[in-house]
């Protein structure tokens, strides 16, 4: 079964601190980053880990540095989560290194049991859309998945045959509440 979440919001670029910022840091349950020598790769690297798929990647955009990992075109980083603790939402900020090629699509998806959700599904062209040349922060609410064990998928996709450029950023991507 498929279903698409309603869950995402997407904050402008210009009002990204304020709606992240509740002025008291959040309790982080899981840091993507921290434990993402957990995560199932896909397709699984054949080359040294330096050239998978899915790799952490520091980048900057719009002046700001931030640590992040990468998904390559039509590559997946799986994360197992335990438990979905009451309150949690998934938050982190989305950027595409490079301004090249024709852009790429970030989504995100939560897979528990037989259900697999889309949770975010953003088509990104830096090259072609100035918007895209910064990063976006995001948040999912978590609340329908309480208590329920999950895989959380991210992944970027070609949109077409070029997969110049084709890297999504996935910064700082933690569960949190």
């Amino acid at each position: 079964m498929f279903c698409l979440g309603s869950m995402l919001t997407v904050f402008s670029a210009c009002s990204s601190r304020q709606a992240i910022s509740t002025g008291q840091a959040p309790k982080v349950y899981f840091d993507f980053l921290t434990n993402f020598s957990a995560a199932a790769i896909d397709p699984k690297p054949t080359r040294p880990a330096e050239e998978a798929g899915v790799r952490l990647f520091s980048f900057v955009r719009n002046h700001v540095r931030r640590q992040s990992f990468v998904t390559i075109a039509n590559a997946t980083a799986r994360f197992a989560i335990p438990s979905i603790p009451a309150g949690a939402v998934l938050r982190g900020y989305l950027g595409m290194p490079f301004n090249l090629g024709d852009g790429a699509l970030a989504e995100l998806i939560l897979e528990e049991k037989e259900t697999r959700c889309l949770l975010l599904s953003r088509h990104m062209d830096p090259a072609h859309q100035r918007g895209d040349r910064d990063w976006i922060p995001w948040v999912v609410d978590l609340s329908p998945y309480v208590g329920k064990t999950a895989t959380i998928i991210f992944s970027a996709k070609g949109t077409s045959g070029d997969l110049t450029g084709d890297w999504v950023g996935w910064a700082e991507p933690t569960i949190s509440w």
